[in-house]
């Protein structure tokens, strides 16, 4: 007998448009995400660590943007913490789901805070061996389909989480910030992200990029009437400096924060960050400082 691709993979594949090359290999990273996710909640991984970020927005709250990492916050600081002691776990569930990739942990120079590991596997491979009718798949016979593992190891108080159930590839619960706990933190990361100056006091305190993806799920997350957790905002923006402990952040302090922030974005640059991550661009074209102070005047709680 001729072996079969993994059932339950080609199930989870069928929900998800894959027309083209680049939809497919989408199509199996989400899917490898899930997988992943499912071998964690196999471990106590989630009585010590939440997930969080745009991929925990797209799986559990219909984000409809592709994302590609997933990042995961501990409950409570712990800098001994390992993420190498899930490999195992998550290379055996990989495996039995027909995956073949290696887990790699990234080492630093120096602790930034942040433990960061990649699951890698052959792209043409997969995609043969899942889409075998697929038709012709023209990829250099070497690339690669990477999950990005990031766990925040010293992470600020004040974030709430949820326990939620997921289906597939099969019944398990995981740890995830609530809806007003990922809006703090997308918002605390487009604050941070200045490329002019930075906090208030004008010193430049974070990466220096304008992320197009970060905007794009502060507008989707504004869009569904998103409340702010302010305690775990406030305590983000202390602990990596950009506002000081006496900043008195309230909903007007925060939107003044927010237009001084939206009127320096390099709208260019943000869309091209965002582009390739949406089926179609159209709702982009729009964006300018003018758009985002106006939407979130409008809609933010």
């Amino acid at each position: 007998m001729t072996r079969q691709p993994n059932g339950v993979i080609l199930d989870m594949l069928e929900r998800i448009p894959s027309g083209n090359e680049k939809e497919k290999k989408d199509a199996l990273r989400h899917v490898i995400q899930e997988v992943i996710l499912y071998g964690f909640s196999k471990t106590d991984f989630f009585d010590r660590a939440a997930f969080c970020g745009g991929t925990a927005i797209r799986l559990f709250h219909r984000l409809p943007r592709f994302s590609e990492d997933l990042d995961f916050s501990l409950i409570s600081p712990d800098k001994s913490f390992r993420l190498s002691d899930y490999f195992e776990m998550i290379d055996s569930v990989l495996r039995s789901y027909d995956f073949s990739f290696t887990i790699e942990e990234k080492q630093k120079i120096f602790d930034s805070g942040v433990r960061t590991a990649y699951v890698t596997g052959n792209a043409k491979e997969l995609v043969l061996w899942f889409f075998p009718d697929g038709g012709n798949v023209y990829m250099a016979s070497n690339e690669k389909i990477r999950i990005k593992l990031k766990v925040s190891v010293n992470p600020p108080p004040g974030a709430t989480c949820e326990l939620l159930r997921s289906p597939l590839p099969a019944m398990h619960y995981t740890r995830v910030y609530d809806l007003p706990s990922l809006f703090a933190g997308k918002i605390a990361a487009i604050l941070m992200r200045s490329s002019h100056g930075g906090g208030p006091d004008g010193q430049k305190r974070f990466q220096n990029r304008d992320k197009g993806r970060d905007l794009y799920d502060y507008l989707y997350l504004l869009s569904r009437d998103t409340h702010v957790n302010m305690d775990f905002l406030n305590s983000s923006l202390t602990s990596r400096g950009y506002i000081g402990e006496d900043f008195a952040l309230t909903r007007d302090s925060l939107m003044e924060l927010l237009e001084k922030r939206f009127k320096e974005i390099r709208y260019d640059t943000a869309k091209d960050d965002v582009r390739g991550f949406l089926r179609s661009a159209d709702e982009i074209e729009d964006w300018d400082s003018d758009f985002f102070v106006s939407v979130t005047r409008d809609f933010l709680k």
